[in-house]
This record gives structure tokens, C-alpha cells and sequence, in this order.
């Protein structure tokens, strides 16, 4: 059984390197949806990022998600440099992307990213 939010110990050496001190480590597992186009970049619609932090934004999702795929980088920000034509959401509630890095994330929570359009 997969447990999330699990919460671990990394021993790390101090300063005088004879001895470890424990530090505490917190993993959150954020599942992320891609629509096309978008999905043709990184080759699969379905995307598990992992991020080892107690608190973490959509920022650091995106950020990470970009790190691992640069053509979805280039397919995100488009030629004008910023995220203007792809609509985001977190667990079903859109996010503007200029809030991106005030929106808090948590283990479990799912993203999803579409190319919205419109016809008739």
C-alpha cells in the first residue's frame, strides 16, 4: 500500500564530520494531467512529481515538472515567454498563472494543464 506524506530521517554529518545528525525529511507525491498538446511533449498524459519538502507551491510543481521536460518548458511559455495559453488547475479549482507561487500544494493534490478552446 502506497502511503502518502510519509515523513522520513536522513542522517547527514555536522560540522565536525565524527558524528550524524538526523534531519527530517517530508516527501509529497503530486499527480499531473497533460491535454494536448501538451502531452506529445514528454510522450505520456499521466506524470508523478515528487517533492521532497514540507511545503511546497504550484510553482514548484511546474518548476519541476519543466526541469525533467524542457520541450514541455517551450510548449508552456509559447513564443511570448509566459504561460498566457494554457489553463491550469489544481484539484479542479483553476489557478492563474500569476499565482502560481501562492498556491499551496499538498500530497495527493492533482494538476492539470489544457490548451483551452473554443468553437462552434
Amino acid at each position: 500500500m502506497k502511503r502518502r506524506g510519509e515523513a522520513f530521517f536522513v542522517r547527514r554529518r555536522t560540522a565536525d564530520e565524527k558524528c550524524f545528525a538526523p534531519t527530517l525529511w517530508f516527501k509529497m507525491d503530486i499527480s499531473i494531467q497533460l491535454d494536448e498538446p501538451a502531452w506529445r511533449m514528454v510522450g505520456q498524459k499521466k506524470i508523478s512529481v515528487r517533492l521532497d519538502a514540507e511545503s511546497a507551491t504550484l510553482a514548484d510543481v511546474i518548476s519541476e515538472l519543466t526541469k525533467r521536460f524542457a520541450a514541455l518548458d517551450a510548449e508552456l511559455r509559447g513564443h511570448t515567454g509566459d504561460f498566457i495559453p494554457y489553463s491550469l488547475f489544481l484539484n479542479d479549482e483553476q489557478v492563474r498563472w500569476s499565482e502560481i507561487a501562492r498556491a499551496p500544494v499538498h500530497d495527493g493534490d492533482r494538476v492539470r494543464v489544457i490548451l483551452p478552446i473554443a468553437g462552434g
